[in-house]
This record gives structure tokens, C-alpha cells and sequence, in this order.
């Protein structure tokens, strides 16, 4: 059976210092879950290749299409990770980046409910799927 994708949605009428503060510690803990799961794998190709390893958490708010002045809306987080070579440019191989992202978090503000929604993704499904898939185009070292 396939694992589900799971997803945390809440609502708050609000989200103060507190509020970004668990939703940071939430997304520093998906960060933490992931490099237990692969930083060892990924560390070993990144060595046997000569390659430098990177997995972090990219915080960003996309203003294009935010509400008024509503601070949070369009807030996204990511988990990346990246193999660059010496020089720090992404690692190229037949033309596929070994660049890897899935989003952990998004905030949008819904002016008619005058509430923001905050979407959390659990599972990190996609992300694990292209990290082992890459490991088995590499054969596994």
C-alpha cells in the first residue's frame, strides 16, 4: 500500500511572534526528521563524488498575490536540497539538476472567512521519491 500524502490544516484569526515560532519549530523539526532519514546516504555520494551536500529550510513570502497588508499571506516554506560541486553550482547530470525541494508549509489569508489557513505537509512524500530514485540512478554507494 502506498504511503498518503498527509496534510495539517489550521486556521487562526491571527498569527503573532507565537504562532511563526511554532510553525518554525515545526518546520525545523521536518527538517530534522529528513536529515535523520538521509544525510547519511546523502553524505556518502556527495564524498564519493567529490560533491558538497546542502539540505535546508527556504523561507520566503511571495508578495505577487498577497492580500493587502496582510504580513503573513503567501508565506511558504521549503525543504531543499542541494549537491553543488567546489564551486557551488548544482550538479548537472544529463541535463537533470540534483536540486530537490517540497514545500512544508503555506500560509494564504481568506479575506472573506478574514481568517489565515496554514497547510502542513507531513509526510514529505515527493521529496523522498526523487532523493531515492536519484540514489538508485547513481547506484547506490
Amino acid at each position: 500500500m502506498a504511503e498518503a500524502e498527509v496534510i495539517m490544516y489550521k486556521n487562526y484569526y491571527e498569527i503573532d511572534e507565537h504562532v511563526l515560532a511554532d510553525i518554525h519549530k515545526y518546520e525545523d523539526q521536518q527538517l530534522s526528521k529528513f536529515k535523520s532519514e538521509f544525510d547519511g546516504l546523502c553524505l556518502s555520494i556527495s564524498r564519493l563524488y567529490n560533491w558538497n551536500y546542502a539540505v535546508y529550510v527556504h523561507r520566503w513570502i511571495d508578495t505577487a498575490d498577497k492580500y493587502r497588508n496582510k504580513q503573513l499571506d503567501g508565506y511558504t516554506a521549503t525543504l531543499q536540497v542541494e549537491f553543488t560541486d567546489t564551486n557551488g553550482s548544482l550538479i548537472e547530470i544529463d541535463e537533470y539538476i540534483c536540486s530537490f525541494f517540497e514545500n512544508i508549509t503555506f500560509i494564504s489569508f481568506n479575506p472573506i472567512l478574514q481568517k489565515y489557513r496554514v497547510f502542513q505537509n507531513e509526510m514529505l512524500v515527493d521529496i523522498r521519491k526523487e532523493i531515492e530514485h536519484f540514489v538508485q540512478s547513481l547506484g547506490n554507494p
